[in-house]
């Protein structure tokens, strides 16, 4: 999910349409560039194909392996989060706002995947397959 997200910002960023450029300029300075390169962009697209060929393979036969409770519900969560924030943006037009959403959507689901790997190391007191 952080993998899809990750785009929508680069790309936003990237492009000069409907970006908030007094927010930028504010932030960054008004002799500055915008801090998102086309190699960016590329980066970003290029990882949601990997993700997605990856995740093509979960709709295969895997026996009696299912997702967890409280993967589902993560998902479910995270999905309706960012459903609820594109129908908060659509009226007003606040694309700059639902990237930042998005962002934090994908920092969300970052922290949470290696929770349970830091959980493993603090247990066994090492480090050892991190």
């Amino acid at each position: 999910m952080g993998t899809l997200l990750l785009p929508s910002s680069h790309i936003e960023f990237y492009q000069e349409k409907g970006l908030d450029f007094d927010f930028v300029r504010q932030k960054y300075g008004f002799d500055q560039m915008i801090p998102v390169a086309a190699n960016d962009v590329a980066f970003s697209v290029h990882a949601v194909i990997l993700t997605s060929q990856t995740l093509s393979k979960v709709v295969y036969d895997r026996g009696d392996q299912k997702l967890s409770r409280i993967a589902t519900a993560i998902l479910s969560v995270v999905w309706l989060s960012a459903a609820a924030c594109v129908l908060a943006a659509l009226p007003s037009h606040s694309w700059y706002w639902l990237v930042s959403c998005f962002n934090t959507l994908q920092i969300v689901m970052t922290i949470i995947k290696y929770i349970p790997q830091v959980i493993f190391n603090f247990r066994h007191k090492s480090t050892t397959g991190f």
